[in-house]
């Protein structure tokens, strides 16, 4: 799966609005890989927010901005233990993350 040079449109306003940390913010998927938000005209966005949409349906959390941030947490503990199965990982609502994947993540957040 590639990824674009895209901020995620859906998490971006919420690191502006420092709800969610800037290292929470993702990149749109390429194309057709990108999943659809689960709103009303919902536009492409993140695998994690589509997670948190999810985690919303599933977990029955009250609001997106709690679950993005849910979502963002198991993220950050995904892009410094990749692979490891644990939080929404090992529940099967966040993808995993994979070596080199926390190096690949700076880099785009800091250009």
């Amino acid at each position: 799966m590639k990824l674009t040079d895209v901020p995620c449109p859906r998490c971006l306003p919420l690191a502006e609005k420092r709800t969610i940390r800037i290292e929470m913010v993702q990149r749109l998927p390429e194309g057709a890989w990108a999943p659809r938000a689960k709103v009303k005209g919902g536009e492409s966005c993140c695998f994690d927010c589509a997670a948190a949409d999810t985690a919303m349906q599933v977990l029955g959390l009250p609001t997106f901005e709690m679950a993005r941030i849910a979502v963002g947490a198991d993220r950050q503990e995904q892009l410094r233990l990749p692979g490891v199965k644990m939080g929404l990982v090992l529940a099967g609502l966040v993808r995993p993350s994979a070596p080199g994947d926390l190096e690949a993540h700076y880099r785009w957040v800091d250009s």
